[in-house]
């Protein structure tokens, strides 16, 4: 029997402050300045303000000389939606299958938190453009998972907002379920103090139709701002981005 709750979601303010790095999914984009003669323009984001334009050549009287480029700002998404229900199209195949990471994703000894999902989304809330429900069909080891489902280019964050405070010497895993129907970039993020401040572990694209480990080692983030600080945690969660529709479960989130 399968159980769907909808979820409400809590408004938030996402930082605008993370930049924009090789291989991320962040919003914003730069804008490349220009100028006459001498100097560039600061170059400006979509999600975040970027730095400023490399100094240009200097041009002849008739000729322009060459501009800098600014390197846009990638902004997260501002306030989360409310109440949404779940629109995404019934799975033909169920993710119940053998197939199952690691015990505990993974990391070694008994994890301090963990979010099973058995009967419900235990505080987990979701930002714009997404919606996100509990499905007590789906799950591993057992039934009980977030079902996250969304349309559009633009990534999304299934997280928990809390003050989990010091975290440095943890790993925080989570086991996955990637539908079929279109690639998912995914990464286990966290974020820090009352700017938000983001780390991450690194996109990976998990192979659809099979639970999947994805992992984020608070430590040796693949990718932080300068001002990350591990010992101020307030938001844990997953960043989610595809071309198409995606539909996503998760389960067994721990560190």
């Amino acid at each position: 029997m399968l159980i769907a709750a909808s979820f409400v979601g809590e408004a938030c303010i996402w930082s605008g402050d993370r930049s924009l790095d090789d291989g991320d999914s962040g919003i914003g984009t730069g804008q490349g300045g220009f100028a006459i003669g001498s100097g560039g323009a600061a170059g400006t984001g979509t999600g975040g303000s970027g730095s400023g334009g490399a100094i240009g050549s200097g041009g002849t009287a008739m000729d322009a000389g060459s501009g800098g480029t600014g390197a846009g700002g990638s902004g997260q998404g501002g306030g989360m939606d409310a109440s949404r229900p779940d629109t995404g199209a019934v799975d033909l195949t169920p993710p119940m299958d053998a197939t199952m990471p690691p015990l505990n994703c993974g990391a070694s000894g008994t994890p301090t938190r963990l979010w099973s999902f058995d009967t419900d989304v235990q505080g987990w809330d979701f930002s714009d453009g997404m919606t996100m429900i509990w499905n007590g069909a789906v799950g591993n080891p057992a039934p009980g998972a977030l079902q996250a489902d969304w349309t559009g280019a633009s990534p999304v964050h299934p997280r928990r907002m809390e003050a989990f405070g010091d975290l440095r010497g943890h790993v925080v895993t989570a086991r996955v379920w990637v539908d079929p129907r279109a690639a998912v970039g995914i990464k286990v993020f966290v974020q820090t103090g009352v700017r938000y401040w983001w780390a991450d572990g690194g996109q990976v694209t998990p192979p659809p139709g099979q639970w999947s480990c994805v992992t984020l080692d608070i430590d040796n983030p693949i990718y932080s701002r300068i001002q990350y600080d591990p010992t101020d945690v307030t938001v844990l969660g997953l960043e989610l981005q595809t071309t198409g529709t995606g539909r996503v479960y998760i389960d067994q989130v721990a560190y």
